[in-house]
């Protein structure tokens, strides 16, 4: 019956004679490829045992999920191939059109959906976008109209049948007199059209109708989800987040938000107006589906905006039992304000403070606040986005601090070995001068700084005088799966002692006993001695990473001076001048990762092999300067993949516009997951790798959110060629696509230098 039936409803297409392998077999209807809504047709058995296994010879990659059951009793291949269909293969269905035939009779058929109803259905969104019933009959006229009440019955009262399925339609193909009259399926074919119309309409009605590229994208996610487990709930709008989740600190931004907006005494409305219109356009990059802005606020960003605004409201002391409080105290209690217990503990702070110092901090203080002004630690970032941190100590327990510029996204973790101070928060701003004061707070010299609501600090160098590896954990909490490109670690000189084979012996209770050991020990330990602490990181590096660190620090002649003698300043810039170290090799490293690289689209097979097509641009803030004078003191740098030249640099490549260095490249990898590697070769004898190198492309591809059919966090689109963000004939041509798949190579005009002046000279 079910085959007769898609040849007569679908005889161009190969529904009724297409593979008959695993669970469910797809394909199009061919008459609707080229309409507004195309029609895909999954056809399936209802049992396994009838289902042929793959043949050895396959069409389509296969991937395999192993399934972790619930419970110790594995499942029957029935009930679990009655879960794959309940749990997910129902989400992208919008119409399931039984054979009553097929599964002996309305009885089974209304035995199997009762079990998809106790399974129920994975799905989140509304109630309408659930698979409609249609159960096909050919039973005789006489007895169709008790058969179907009775199946309804029995499905319809089940408690768990609506929220898998949205309506239920049961027809008869045969005749009063049980025969096939002619054109028995044009009256199915009527009422399966009309089932799919008022799916689809539902589908707009909830902004749920979605294109072929997301649904495609949403089953890959729908599939992950169910192999890891079969019980859980798929959400569509938390799937499509995926590769850009909410950011976990938007409470914090929004509580800081309504703090500045308070500041400024403007009105609440335009605090609700602007908030609205940052989440819709966060919510809906290019690319991303249009889901209901009211149902994704709620999934999304209800639970994290009324988290900011409570916390902003507890901040400030607003909450309904403390602001009636205080408009309705007494005149009696008002008349004592807090201002008298903040000038008695200020009198009781003056009174148990104890000088640590031996050098006025106030005059310090001056001067920092002459050079840094007022100036906050959050307004420091400049044309680069350059972050950076200052270290100090608690005075407790001496607890490493970083006072940085910049916020980290979501919450601390305590396993690091130090906190981070934010430039920002409810406690107030740091200001520059604050953090530098902080950080020479050493003890003996300087009394310990108090910052307000933080806290009192001390000099980091307490606990790590050359904080490199603290450095490094904050690098990779930053940038998750990356590692450093150059590690510089900057020394302010070392007392040059010679190893002896022989340990000493006792000398006298003076220079050898227990007081004098511990002040050697502690001075030369890891974290007062800076060198000793980077000496002990460097020999914990592989040979390759040894390449990328570095360490300028001066031997000293003689003895170590005092941290305040002042009068050696002379005698050490003349010994740092004569003692340049690797300086050269330094500054070679810091121009090659200077140029980083960006995949233009998704590789390109060609054969055996894959293009990539890319570019090599430049993070300085000032291209064209730089790269004159890199030409001159390099006439012949290049850059290279793996022996193959990717061309010189030039200033040929600079956007005449916005000044921008671009260089377009192109080069073959077997598999996205082999490792490339460019680098800048200055001379014959000189060269160096360029950011994020080595490196699979698979990596630039993850880090670029190149597969991100649901919209990328910088409002880019990947359903076009690269827009640029200038619009230079430079970049106009760099976003020219490639004209058809068979021509793998780019054009002339992209290419060659010569094509590129003559364009220009036509423009004017």
């Amino acid at each position: 019956m079910k085959s007769k039936a898609l040849r007569s409803l679908y005889p161009q297409s190969a529904i009724s004679t297409c593979r008959k392998f695993g669970i469910v077999n797809i394909c199009i209807d061919s008459t609707t490829e080229n309409e507004e809504h195309p029609v895909l047709l999954a056809e399936s058995v209802p049992n396994y045992a009838q289902a042929k296994s793959r043949g050895k010879q396959t069409c389509h990659e296969a991937s395999n999920y192993p399934v972790p059951w619930p419970g110790l009793e594995i499942p029957r291949r029935q009930e679990f191939i009655d879960h794959v269909q309940a749990r997910l293969l129902s989400l992208f269905t919008d119409v399931i059109c039984l054979f009553a035939q097929d599964y002996g009779g309305l009885d089974a058929v209304a035995e199997r959906l009762i079990s998809w109803a106790t399974i129920g259905p994975a799905s989140n969104l509304e109630h309408p976008i659930r698979p409609r019933l249609l159960i096909v009959a050919n039973i005789s006229g006489n007895h169709f109209a008790s058969e179907a009440l009775r199946l309804q019955l029995k499905v319809l009262s089940h408690p768990g049948f609506s929220d898998s399925f949205s309506s239920l339609n049961v027809i008869n193909v045969l005749g009063v007199s049980g025969h096939t009259p002619r054109g028995h399926f044009s009256a199915f074919e009527q009422v399966l059209k009309e089932e799919i119309r008022l799916q689809r309409a539902a589908r707009i009605n909830t902004h749920t109708l979605f294109s072929m590229v997301h649904i495609a994208a949403f089953f890959d996610l729908a599939l992950e989800n169910f192999a890891r487990s079969p019980p859980s709930t798929f959400s569509f709008i938390h799937a499509s987040r995926d590769d850009f989740k909410v950011s976990p600190n938007f409470p914090e931004h929004l509580r800081s938000f309504m703090r500045v907006l308070a500041d400024k005494k403007l009105p609440g409305q335009y605090a609700w107006e602007f908030i609205a219109s940052a989440i819709i356009l966060d919510a809906f990059p290019p690319d991303m589906h249009m889901f209901s802005p009211s149902e994704v606020f709620r999934v999304l960003y209800r639970e994290e905006c009324v988290l900011g605004i409570q916390e902003y409201l507890d901040t400030q002391q607003l909450s309904a039992n403390l602001f009636a409080k205080i408009i309705f105290a007494s005149k009696a209690k008002a008349r004592f304000s807090i201002w008298s217990w903040i000038s008695l503990w200020s009198w009781i702070s003056w009174i148990m403070r104890i000088s640590g110092g031996r050098y006025d901090a106030d005059i310090l203080e001056k001067v920092l606040q002459e050079a840094y002004g007022t100036t906050p630690m959050f307004h420091t970032a400049g044309p680069s986005g350059m972050k950076y941190a200052v270290t100090a100590t608690t005075l407790s327990d001496a607890t490493l601090c970083l006072i940085s510029n910049y916020h980290i996204e979501g919450k601390q973790t305590s396993n690091l070995g130090y906190k981070h101070l934010p430039p920002t928060s409810d406690k107030g701003e740091i200001l520059i001068w604050e953090a530098a004061r902080c950080t020479t707070a050493a003890p003996t010299i300087f009394n310990p700084k108090r910052l307000r609501s933080y806290g009192t600090f001390q000099d980091g160098g307490l606990r790590n005088n050359n904080p490199v590896r603290p450095g490094i954990r904050l690098v990779s909490q930053i940038r998750k799966d990356s590692d450093c490109d150059i590690v510089l670690s900057i020394g302010n000189g070392f007392e040059q002692k010679p190893l002896s084979p022989v340990a000493s012996n006792f000398r006298n209770l003076f220079l050898d006993g227990a007081l004098a050991r511990l002040y050697r020990a502690s001075m030369e330990s890891l974290s007062l001695n800076g060198q000793n602490s980077w000496d002990d990181h460097w020999h914990g590096l592989d040979e390759e990473t040894k390449k990328n660190h570095f360490r300028l620090n001066l031997p000293l002649e003689g003895k170590e001076p005092s941290i305040d003698d002042t009068g050696i300043m002379d005698s050490l810039y003349q010994q740092t001048m004569r003692h340049q170290g690797d300086m050269i090799e330094i500054i070679r490293a810091f121009k090659a990762v200077t140029f980083f690289f960006e995949l233009d689209r998704s590789l390109v097979q060609d054969g055996p092999y894959f293009i990539c097509y890319g570019s090599v641009l430049s993070r300085s803030p000032d291209a064209p300067r730089f790269i004159r004078l890199l030409t001159s003191d390099y006439p012949y740098a290049q850059f290279f993949n793996n022996g193959t030249s990717l061309g010189y640099i030039s200033n040929d490549d600079i956007c005449k516009l916005c000044g921008r260095y671009t260089k377009l490249v192109e080069f073959r990898v077997r598999h996205s997951s082999d490792q490339a590697d460019i680098y800048l070769r200055f001379s014959r004898l000189f060269h160096r790798r360029i950011s994020a190198f080595p490196n699979t492309i698979d990596w630039f591809t993850k880090q670029q959110k190149l597969n991100a059919v649901f919209g990328q966090p910088n409002h880019k689109s990947i359903a076009g060629p690269r827009q640029s963000d200038c619009s230079c004939q430079l970049q106009r041509q760099r976003d020219i696509p490639i004209s058809s798949p068979g021509n793998l190579k780019r054009p002339h005009a992209v290419r060659t230098r010569t094509r590129r002046k003559k364009i220009r000279g036509n423009g004017d």
